[in-house]
């Protein structure tokens, strides 16, 4: 999932953050915001980032989860230290969610 934040009333002006999957369609909306539908939920939500923001989020999760599980085989193939890899690649993709610091 990563975050983004939903632009609603009029204008847009009101800011709420909300945390989508990483399968949404993106289309171009009005003043820069994109528009995405979400899989078995009626209707489009706007948000404020743009449709290439949304797609480049989308893109760097994808990859952070991709290299986290190849990234921890071969540290484990090779003798590297795993738990170095786990840790970076979980604050990557907690990041890119907007979620706080695992504890």
């Amino acid at each position: 999932m990563i975050k983004l934040t939903e632009a609603s009333g009029d204008d847009g002006k009101f800011k709420t953050a909300i945390w989508v999957p990483l399968d949404v369609l993106i289309r171009d909306h009005i003043d820069g915001m994109a528009l995405i539908k979400v899989k078995n939920i009626p209707g489009n939500i706007i948000v404020q980032e743009s449709p290439k923001e949304v797609a480049k989020k989308i893109l760097e999760c994808k990859l952070a989860m991709v290299k986290y599980s190849t990234g921890y085989a071969q540290a484990l193939q090779h003798h590297g230290d795993p738990q170095w890899i786990f840790e970076n690649a979980e604050l990557k993709i907690s990041d890119l969610a907007g979620l706080e610091e695992p504890q």
